[in-house]
């Protein structure tokens, strides 16, 4: 069981994009990357031997609005790491005071926000395990390595089909290539992945495959202006392949490829 997106939409729009804790300013999503900052924590831990753990409580109540603040990584670790002193009534205390605007209207913007944290919501888990497909976007495994689970991407996103996976990441890769050619400019090879949480609200396998063509003409377009793609242009030359034409030359509906043209 995980928190609804509902519960987190209204602790994101109380905390005003703030941590929780008391006078730390540091934002829950930033403003100009679009990167998530900000982590769901649990006042009352979910397991039995985590900080404030209460075996009395039911998993809808560990995974509810009551239960939860949104927190920066650092004092994240530091109310688990003293539970002594960061007793369930002074964290109850706590949010109480940060979210004074209890009437606060959700706004768009919030909500994609909110979206995003809770698809970065970890699913941490520790020690052995025998189990099936897991389904979340981040997974932190405290294991060994022969005890890895499988991890796969619902059928309905990008990141779930072999050959929408494989030509989004040619695309990206293409464009990564273009621009990091320009001489003169200085280029960071994951630029491209906040302009795509900006765009659709989610990382790059995350976007729903009904989206896909509007996705891979973003993609292209982003290709297509950069020095080489206006060069290429000019000379007739094509910047990257169509689906359909990437699908036939790899064969990604039998097996993926992420080799560029």
């Amino acid at each position: 069981m995980q928190p609804s997106i509902t519960t987190i939409k209204r602790l994101f729009t109380l905390s005003d994009n703030r941590c929780t804790f008391d006078k730390c300013l540091t934002p829950l999503v930033e403003d100009e990357s679009g990167a998530v900052v900000g982590e769901i924590c649990h006042i009352k831990a979910t397991r039995a031997g985590g900080p404030r753990y209460d075996p009395n409580q039911t998993d809808e109540d560990r995974h509810g609005f009551a239960n939860l603040i949104l927190l920066c990584p650092t004092h994240h670790k530091i109310i688990d790491s003293d539970a002594g002193r960061y007793t369930v009534e002074y964290l109850q205390r706590m949010k109480a005071s940060s979210n004074r605007a209890a009437n606060k209207e959700i706004l768009p913007s919030d909500a994609k926000k909110a979206e995003r944290i809770l698809r970065q919501y970890l699913l941490r888990i520790d020690g052995s395990l025998t189990t099936g497909d897991i389904h979340a976007q981040t997974v932190v495994f405290n294991g060994p390595k022969s005890a890895r689970p499988k991890v796969s991407f619902p059928v309905d996103v990008v990141g779930g089909s072999s050959s929408h996976r494989s030509y989004i990441a040619h695309l990206i890769k293409r464009y990564q290539t273009f621009a990091s050619s320009q001489r003169g400019r200085t280029f960071k090879y994951p630029v491209i992945h906040p302009a795509i949480e900006r765009e659709f609200g989610t990382g790059w396998q995350w976007v729903p495959l009904g989206r896909f063509d509007e996705f891979a003409i973003f993609l292209q377009n982003k290709i297509a202006n950069t020095l080489v793609g206006k060069q290429n242009k000019s000379k007739g030359r094509p910047n990257y392949s169509q689906f359909s034409e990437y699908c036939l030359k790899y064969r990604t509906a039998n097996g993926s490829s992420d080799r560029t043209k």
